[in-house]
């Protein structure tokens, strides 16, 4: 492990624009909970403000169904909660950075609720960090072990199960800051298809942030819906994706 990963946990964040929810000018950088060399007590840089609430509060009422709640990645064991996630005071997209590493938000996932929900045409995105403010594990400490192939799950508040395939995995350079740039474009422009793009930072800490951001890239392949049976029972019906 670099001395990064020791000395704090890792976030991203987009900066979003007037235009709204669908204009978003896209930089990611973390910050870290510094920890001095020297011995002093550590200090946790702590972010502005920054806006997080229950899924099904983040969407219309109408689509309270599809809120995302749940993510599973059974190639690493996560089952981590979802935390529906606004700009920030300065308009970024930042993973908090609370208390201290037994604060229940650093075991948690969130989804950037500006962008596209999991399940619908677009590029729906989920932020985690790497490890804690004191260095243990957090949700993506080893987000880097999937493999293209792998099953990633989303659990809604409807009940339904989207299974994603992870098509890819790759690595942002932190400087990759332009809304135009196509590796921006990719993880939250518009997409034909339903994906679902993990990210958190990853790469050289060079004492004020990391050099890159790691990339999950998945797509819907399933969708599964429980349904009451007759004898009260829940039972599996499955949709497969159409695209």
């Amino acid at each position: 492990m670099h001395l990064g990963a020791r000395l704090g946990g890792r976030g991203t964040r987009l900066v979003a624009t007037s235009n709204g929810q669908q204009g978003i000018a896209y930089v990611l950088f973390c910050l870290a909970a510094l920890t001095a060399i020297s011995g002093d007590t550590p200090a946790l840089r702590q972010p502005p403000h920054i806006s997080l609430q229950a899924p099904p509060a983040a969407v219309p009422e109408d689509q309270r169904d599809l809120a995302p709640m749940r993510l599973l990645i059974p190639r690493i064991g996560l089952n981590a909660g979802i935390l529906a996630l606004g700009p920030s005071a300065n308009g970024a997209m930042q993973a908090p950075q609370r208390g201290g590493p037994h604060d229940p938000v650093w075991g948690e996932v969130y989804w950037w609720k500006v962008g596209t929900i999991p399940g619908q045409i677009g590029n729906a995105v989920i932020a985690g960090h790497v490890n804690r403010p004191d260095g243990s594990p957090s949700t993506f400490t080893h987000l880097d072990k999937l493999h293209v192939g792998d099953i990633i799950k989303v659990q809604t508040a409807g009940g339904q199960t989207l299974v994603f395939q992870v098509t890819e995995r790759a690595t942002v350079r932190t400087n990759v800051r332009s809304s135009n740039d196509p590796a921006m474009g990719r993880i939250f422009g518009p997409a034909l298809e339903p994906h679902l793009n993990l990210i958190t930072c990853w790469g050289r800490w060079d004492g004020k942030d990391y050099d890159q951001r790691l990339v999950i890239y998945t797509t819907l392949v399933r969708a599964t819906i429980r349904a009451a049976s007759s004898s009260n029972e829940a039972r599996r019906q499955t949709q497969r994706a159409p695209w």
